[in-house]
């Protein structure tokens, strides 16, 4: 009996990986596999920035320079001030603001809120009470006015790095749209995540010091009619995260991307079922005879497609996981592999690498007792 005929696999063992994969794609715990490929991914690509999203950054030059070296409330008032005039279509302040007086008083920063009317976004998020632990929502203060707009800031995690954004998000009980969203002018009030494109070049967004635009160092006509975001850049403030292809930066620049992501379209999530399906039709060809004899072919173009596929469709902001895919694709590989060299074993002399003429006997006597 020739090799080739000789099953590599079984469709029980075959059925049995598929559903352990999938078991493992949603729990989540091949999910480092797609934050590394994401990762690849993102520093292979150069994508630039549209321009339209300004960043002014609190750095370490700003709080060398303000008066108590952590950009008071009253500094930040003044900067929100000089934007206001410089004719910014929209201002996003990145800070969440207590009623405590520690870094100055409340009320500047709400004055110079209100001058701008609706034209200012202010940033909300849970957070944890500092007494009980347990998760509290962020105070929207009154102070600041009825017609003050907020946008949510937060988003989740993935083991150690920034992975999906919300289009919205549940504040006091109430959806409250992200930076992102009314960034891109997309605000909705659906809770559901999306994946950013991480591929774009963070050097080609457009990036100014605070002090800077304060002391009146940077032409205001950059800011006329643009979009800003005001927020942490220096490393001190703790306002620094991963994101796939990155080392740590200011959290301001995944506000950014995700707005650049929904400007490009609607980005959907498939999760790990697509390609693990691929995965699953590639691989069940070793169940065909005229298959069976190159096992290592069959699972090297399976992982390429796995690899590909989902690196083309993030093009059209389709993101698929494939650690699911490429866990099944290398354990049904082995055991395939495993078995064809253990049918060659039997056939061959370990010694000569002849064909082993007692085992071809053997084969051909229980052939014709099935017979």
């Amino acid at each position: 009996m020739p090799v080739h005929q000789n099953k590599m696999i079984s469709v029980r063992s075959l059925l049995t990986w598929m559903l352990v994969c999938a078991l493992i794609g949603l729990a989540g715990i091949s999910q480092p596999i797609d934050l590394v490929l994401d990762g690849v991914r993102a520093r292979m690509l150069d994508r630039k920035a549209s321009g339209e999203i300004i960043f002014v950054g609190v750095d370490e030059k700003s709080l060398q320079a303000s008066e108590n070296g952590n950009f008071s409330r009253g500094e930040q008032a003044k900067l929100i001030d000089v934007l206001n005039a410089a004719g910014v279509r929209r201002l996003f302040v990145d800070f969440t603001y207590r009623d405590d007086k520690a870094n100055g008083d409340l009320q500047v920063v709400a004055d110079a809120v209100k001058r701008m009317d609706n034209r200012i976004v202010m940033a909300t998020r849970p957070f944890d009470d500092p007494v009980t632990g347990k998760p509290r929502d962020a105070e929207r203060h009154a102070i600041f006015g009825k017609r003050a707009v907020w946008g949510n800031i937060a988003w989740e995690y993935r083991f150690w790095m920034i992975w999906d954004i919300p289009r919205a998000y549940a504040i006091e009980g109430q959806p409250i749209p992200s930076f992102s969203s009314i960034m891109a002018d997309k605000p909705t009030n659906e809770i559901m995540f999306f994946r950013p494109d991480y591929g774009y070049d963070l050097g080609s967004i457009p990036l100014y010091s605070a002090i800077d635009v304060m002391t009146n160092k940077v032409d205001p006509s950059v800011f006329k009619g643009k979009q800003v975001i005001f927020a942490p850049y220096a490393a001190v403030m703790g306002d620094v995260h991963f994101m796939p292809g990155t080392n740590r930066v200011p959290g301001a620049y995944t506000h950014i991307i995700a707005a650049e992501t929904l400007m490009r379209g609607d980005p959907v999530s498939s999760g790990a079922l697509p390609m693990l399906l691929l995965a699953g039709l590639a691989m069940s060809t070793l169940l065909m005879r005229r298959f069976r004899s190159s096992p290592q072919a069959i699972v090297a173009a399976t992982l390429a497609a796995v690899v590909i596929v989902p690196t083309v469709a993030a093009e059209w902001l389709v993101s698929m996981d494939r650690g699911a895919a490429l866990i099944f694709t290398v354990i049904v590989g082995a055991i395939a592999m495993r078995n064809l060299r253990r049918f060659t074993s039997r056939r061959e002399s370990a010694q000569t690498g002849l064909p082993n003429l007692q085992a071809m006997r053997r084969e051909r006597h229980a052939r014709c007792r099935n017979a």
